[in-house]
């Protein structure tokens, strides 16, 4: 596939991932696309336990893959799970230009073996935290630690990303 033609695939399927409508309240939107051959898979809202078993399910027959994402994060363990699957598939991930991927969501887009971002794309990570008392937790912290120790990234990295308060994202 051309440089040309690659612009206009990358461009239909952000525009395809825009028009995905969100699941309010519910597990993330996960849908497979195969334009030419590639998978395209794109995960949309905020992830939650059972979007792991999804995302298994889904990608399991996939050889090659982009994961497009866009949310504002939800489980730490389901975007801790979907990275792992995502690192053992060697899939590649990609936030499209002008979305948002945070918190569990940015854990997910970790695992892939070539990270990619749109112009305009921001991706936010923080330290864990349990949703109903708004306080950090260091189950939380230690998971994400031996999992971001697990794809290969540094000490520094696994500081940088649990530092922030879960109200004051660091963002890429």
């Amino acid at each position: 596939m051309g440089f040309g033609m690659r612009a206009i695939v990358r461009n239909l399927l952000a525009f395809v991932f825009m028009l995905l409508p969100p699941k309010l309240g519910l597990s993330a939107t996960i849908a497979v696309l195969d334009p030419d051959g590639i998978a395209i898979v794109l995960v949309q809202g905020l992830l939650t336990a059972s979007d792991a078993t999804e995302f298994q399910k889904k990608t399991g027959p996939l050889s090659k893959a982009i994961v497009m994402f866009e949310s504002d994060g939800g489980s730490v363990v389901a975007g801790i799970q979907i990275g792992e699957i995502i690192r053992l598939k060697n899939f590649v991930t990609l936030v499209p230009n002008e979305t948002r991927c945070a918190a569990a969501c940015a854990i997910a887009w970790l695992g892939g073996t070539r990270r990619l971002m749109g112009p305009g794309a921001r991706i936010g990570f923080h330290a864990a935290y349990d949703a109903s008392s708004g306080q950090e937790t260091g189950v939380g912290n230690a998971l994400v630690g031996a999992y971001l120790s697990r794809i290969g990234l540094p000490y520094s990295a696994v500081i940088y990303i649990t530092q922030a308060t879960p109200d004051r994202k660091s963002v890429v």
